[in-house]
C-alpha cells in the first residue's frame, strides 16, 4: 500500500505511510522539512525499518495550530486506534508539537530534539522564532501541564550551551518532571542534522532508555 494524504488544511498536510511494525510513529516536520508532495520527515530511515508512520508536515511557519490539530485527530483516529504502541519523533518546531500533542496522540514515548516551549515573546524571548508568532493562531499555545502525559516517556536532546534552546528547555523541564535529557554540546540548534542516522533514529524510537548507551551512539554519529 502506497503513501496517501489522510488530512490536509491550510496549515498542515498529514501522510499515512503503512509498514510492518507493531509501532505507529508520528513524525513531525519542521521549518526546513515542510510539506512537499507526500514526503515525510526522516522518511528514508523510517521506511528502512518498516515502521508504520503518520507524517505531520507543516505548510506554514505556524507551529501546528490547535484548530488544525484537533481536526486532524478526528481524521486519523481510524488508523491510530489500531496501534497500542505509539511514538512521536521530531525536532525544533516539530519537537514542540510532539510534546504539545503527546497526550492527545496517546504516545508512550516522545523524542524531541531542540524543541520550543512557545514562540510567544511573552513566554520566551527568542529572536529566531518570535517573528513567526501570530496571535490568531498561537495565543495560549505554549506547552501546558494538561498536554503532558505522566505515563509517557519524554526524551529531550539539546545543546546546553545554546542560550536560546536552553531557555525553552528550562520551561519544559519544569513541566515534565519525568523526562530524560541528552546533552549535545557545541552543536547549537543543529542537533537534528548532526544526529542524522538511521540506526540512531531506530534506537531513539524503540530502544530502552539507557543514558550511557545513547551517549555512546550519539558520539559515534557526531564524530562521523
Amino acid at each position: 500500500m502506497e503513501k496517501q494524504i489522510i488530512f490536509e488544511d491550510e496549515h498542515i498536510r498529514v501522510i499515512w505511510m503503512p509498514g510492518q511494525s507493531e509501532q505507529l510513529i508520528f513524525s513531525f516536520g519542521d521549518l526546513i522539512t515542510r510539506a512537499k508532495g507526500t514526503s515525510i520527515n526522516a522518511e528514508k530511515s523510517l521506511a528502512k525499518y518498516g515502521f508504520n508512520v503518520i507524517g505531520i508536515m507543516p505548510k506554514e511557519r505556524s507551529w501546528f495550530p490547535k484548530k488544525s490539530m484537533q481536526a486532524m485527530l478526528v481524521a486519523i483516529e481510524p488508523i491510530v486506534e489500531k496501534f497500542k504502541q505509539r511514538v512521536a519523533y521530531a525536532g525544533s518546531m516539530g519537537g514542540y508539537a510532539a510534546i504539545k500533542y503527546s497526550r492527545a496522540l496517546g504516545v508512550q514515548r516522545v523524542v524531541a530534539m531542540v524543541p520550543q516551549y512557545s514562540i510567544d515573546p511573552e513566554d520566551v524571548h527568542d529572536a529566531r522564532y518570535n517573528m513567526f508568532y501570530q496571535p490568531e493562531l498561537n495565543t495560549n499555545m505554549r506547552v501546558a501541564a494538561e498536554d503532558i502525559d505522566n505515563v509517557c516517556e519524554y526524551i529531550i536532546v539539546y545543546d546546553p550551551y545554546c542560550a536560546e534552546d536552553r531557555a525553552h528547555y528550562l520551561k519544559l523541564e519544569a513541566l515534565i518532571p519525568q523526562h530524560h535529557v541528552l546533552h549535545l554540546p557545541f552543536t547549537g540548534h543543529d542537533a537534528i542534522a548532526v544526529l542524522a542516522s538511521s540506526e540512531l533514529l531506530y534506537d531513539f524510537l524503540v530502544h530502552e532508555y539507557e543514558p550511557s548507551y545513547f551517549y555512546q551512539k550519539m558520539r559515534r554519529v557526531k564524530k562521523n
